[in-house]
């Protein structure tokens, strides 16, 4: 299965008080709770960016997942996250479900595919433009995947599964009207 994440942000001293969280210590256990009970040892969990203020590899140890492929974000070191995650990318395309599907951490108006009803998965906006990006491209079959948009939509501060995020997306019929495309 693949899960699909962004902005963790494990160490930071504002998130968890942006968050409710009254410590940077439960925040981050919360957080690391959370993506080990929904991500299997043998999954695939994709991070899109802003990861970890420090202690990256103290942190990559606590999450049991095998496989993790690391998008970079606005706050992550390259090359502190090379050392822990071997390879770091700008942007990455995988697929759900079938589906095309571009990864980075920022959104974007339009990505590979787009027109043809590929999926776009981000972070970086922390819930608070979905509905702008909503009002300016309707039926757009793009996400925030971070975890406060999944406490806005699912009530708790967790990764989505490919599943999850293909019924999301497929029934919205993309900036151009395309129905239901599936790219190889």
């Amino acid at each position: 299965m693949k899960w699909f994440t962004a902005d963790t942000h494990f160490g930071y001293n504002l998130v968890p008080q942006l968050r409710g969280f009254k410590s940077i210590n439960d925040h981050d256990i919360t957080i690391l709770d959370s993506l080990n009970h929904y991500v299997e040892r043998n999954d695939e969990l994709f991070i899109l960016g802003d990861y970890a203020r420090d202690k990256l590899a103290s942190y990559r140890m606590k999450i049991r997942c095998k496989t993790i492929r690391f998008v970079m974000g606005n706050h992550d070191k390259q090359e502190a996250c090379l050392k822990v995650f071997g390879q770091v990318f700008r942007q990455w395309q995988t697929k759900v479900m079938g589906v095309k599907t571009y990864l980075s951490h920022y959104p974007h108006a339009y990505w590979d595919k787009s027109y043809l009803g590929s999926f776009h998965l981000y972070g970086h906006t922390h819930a608070n433009v979905e509905d702008i990006l909503d009002g300016f491209f309707p039926q757009r079959r793009a996400m925030d995947v971070g975890m406060d948009n999944a406490f806005k939509l699912v009530g708790e501060y967790r990764p989505f599964n490919e599943e999850e995020i293909y019924d999301r997306l497929i029934v919205r019929e993309g900036h151009e009207k395309v129905k239901n495309v599936r790219i190889d």
